[in-house]
């Protein structure tokens, strides 16, 4: 029979006894000695023990989605993302706290019930000596959720997307995995279509700067091409010593505005070392770029719109300062995501 419920063990208050007709259920759930069905046109049916009226489902709505069931009490999510609650109420546990709307989820434990929100929040009510009902935070970004009889469980949402590698094939990862291998992630619920990924094809010396480009991009920039496949290593693009410098007023970034990547072009009167510091609009350092040793002339990096944590920086105005041994030089960059 479709949609049929089977029952077996104590029955004592009729608990196995399911009520006719016995057809288009599509969810259970079971409490002490009580027993809650959910069926396909969005009523609930309950039997069983009833001391606390948690048979005696409530009639303010008929278009339920989901249920929970607790030692002596009863959840059910309507449509609309409100939470109907009855039965036992000795602590709270049917009193759900308002705003009683955008909920997506429920469970119950022994005497208290939890829901999970639509922004990932979770909100826990009722009976609380074991901390059950203080939920920790950070509260967000939560997908699923289950209770024991005293305590809680909740399943974080960690995005995941696609990963350019080096030797341009293709992955799916979180950001910190891809960004800790030193590869490019495209962002939350990218997939790898094309794969292999289009990703810079060799190394290409910027003056003392290296960076992954394909031959054509590295010659627009103004670069020395090494070759397909070669990698940016330490000192690849250093070819002699360096003395302090200090940079001139030709510098700028572009594309500017720009949606992520940017790149710092700066032209330096003498070799040197250089460093980039990146601030925000509050003047909090948000990024250290160092390429280390420089030849004299026109030079260039590359800043990939992320903080040091590897966190793509938010829109905004971004202040970058290019310091050597001479005097420091700043612009400005504009992020728009």
């Amino acid at each position: 029979m479709n949609g049929a419920i089977e029952a077996w063990g104590a029955n004592d208050h009729g608990q196995c006894n399911v009520p006719s007709p016995n057809s288009g259920f599509v969810a259970v759930g079971a409490g002490h000695a009580h027993s809650v069905g959910l069926k396909g046109d969005g009523s609930v049916v309950a039997w069983g023990l009833n001391l606390d009226h948690q048979c005696e489902v409530p009639s303010s709505s008929t278009d339920f989605i989901a249920l929970a069931v607790g030692f002596y009490h009863n959840l059910a999510l309507s449509r609309d993302g409100s939470i109907v609650a009855w039965g036992s109420n000795a602590h709270g546990e049917c009193e759900v706290p308002e705003p009683n709307v955008d909920f997506v989820a429920v469970s119950a434990g022994h005497w208290h019930s939890v829901g999970l929100k639509s922004d990932g929040m979770v909100v826990a009510w009722g009976y609380n000596v074991y901390g059950q009902c203080d939920v920790p935070p950070p509260n967000t970004e939560f997908v699923g959720l289950a209770s024991g009889v005293y305590h809680n469980l909740r399943l974080r949402h960690i995005p995941t997307g696609r990963c350019c590698h080096l030797d341009g094939s293709c992955s799916i990862t979180t950001q910190p995995e891809c960004h800790s291998a030193g590869d490019s992630w495209n962002g939350a619920e990218t997939d790898c279509d094309p794969n292999p990924c289009p990703m810079p094809a060799g190394a290409c010396c910027l003056n003392a700067f290296c960076t992954q480009l394909t031959a054509d991009e590295c010659q627009g920039y103004g670069g020395t091409y090494q070759g397909d496949g070669v990698v940016c290593v330490t000192d690849i693009c250093i070819t002699s010593a360096v003395e302090p410098g200090s940079v001139d007023n030709k510098h700028r970034a572009a594309p500017n505005p720009s949606a992520g990547t940017t790149t710092i072009f700066f032209s330096l009167a003498q070799p040197g070392w250089i460093s980039v510091r990146i601030h925000d609009a509050g003047g909090r350092l948000v990024r250290t770029l160092s390429p280390g040793a420089q030849r004299a002339g026109a030079g260039s990096l590359i800043w990939d719109g992320r903080d040091d944590g590897g966190h793509d920086v938010p829109s905004g105005v971004y202040l970058y300062t290019i310091e050597t041994d001479g005097v420091p030089v700043s612009g400005r960059v504009v992020v728009t995501r």
